[in-house]
């Protein structure tokens, strides 16, 4: 539902309700709101709950001698909300923005250790851990053909206990361009992506210590030639720097990938 409340500002309103065999149904809702300013300024925000359900492989996943699943789990509850900033110049060919974000979620489904059986499994945390952070991102068009991006993100998640929560990095930077050519036939893209140091637990001890997982920069490089209406020719690179580095501790990533296809449209 939109309802426009003002010359310039505008409202929107999304119930959503689940009927679930499994668990209680859950009711959730969003809401958002942009106001157009003058001088080229927008404020927007946004306010709203959510659910997500355990997985199958949560509630009953089995590898012998390693994890066994948790078929008492409840699904997670979070709700949040964010509020914005919008400038542009240039006739919207440089256009800037900044938002404020925070999110609660509670019963989060979390990994745990049994130091008995020397099985893991995943429990619902017993409190709420809490995320809020800033966005920054930048948009510039200095030609018809030439587009650029990037943004920045500081995130201070917090586990119940107010510890660093793991598996989420602090710091987070991308950048991209793309060049349109042949009267936007063709296109080539360039994007680097940095991710910031974050902590994960090592269960290979008893009880699990807490490590840091480094810092990486992954590199991506497109290209697309439109063959005829509806047909593409598409190729990339993706880890093009080659890194080795892990989001999750002992779990590899992979290196260079190099992809090249056709894709069709009807």
């Amino acid at each position: 539902m939109r309802s426009d409340v003002w010359p310039g500002l505008y409202f929107t309103l999304g119930v959503r309700h689940d009927l679930n065999g499994d668990f209680k149904d859950a009711t959730t809702w969003r809401s958002t709101a942009s106001w157009q300013l003058p001088a080229a300024i927008r404020l927007h925000g946004s306010f709203g709950t959510g659910v997500s359900d355990p997985t199958f492989f949560d509630r009953f996943g089995f590898f012998p001698g390693q994890f066994i699943g948790n078929e008492n789990l409840s699904p997670e509850k979070a709700k949040g909300w964010d509020l914005g900033l919008e400038k542009s110049w240039l006739d919207e060919k440089l256009v800037f923005d900044l938002t404020w974000f925070s999110s609660t979620l509670r019963d989060e489904i979390v990994s745990v250790f049994d130091a008995t059986s020397f099985l893991s499994s995943v429990e619902n945390q017993i409190g709420k851990s809490d995320r809020r952070g800033v966005e920054l991102s930048l948009r510039y068009q200095p030609h018809d053909n030439l587009e650029i991006f990037g943004s920045y993100t500081w995130l201070d998640a917090e586990e119940p206990d107010q510890s660093r929560e793991v598996r989420r990095a602090r710091h987070q930077a991308s950048l991209s361009g793309t060049w349109r050519f042949l009267s936007q036939r063709g296109s080539l893209t360039a994007s680097a992506q940095y991710n910031g140091d974050q902590d994960d637990l090592d269960f290979s001890v008893f009880p699990a210590q807490r490590v840091v997982l480094d810092d990486f920069v992954l590199m991506t490089l497109a290209a697309r030639y439109r063959l005829f209406d509806g047909v593409d020719a598409v190729a990339r690179l993706e880890n093009a720097l080659d890194q080795s580095f892990q989001t999750v501790l002992g779990f590899n990533t992979p290196g260079l990938g190099a992809f090249a296809g056709i894709r069709a449209a009807f």
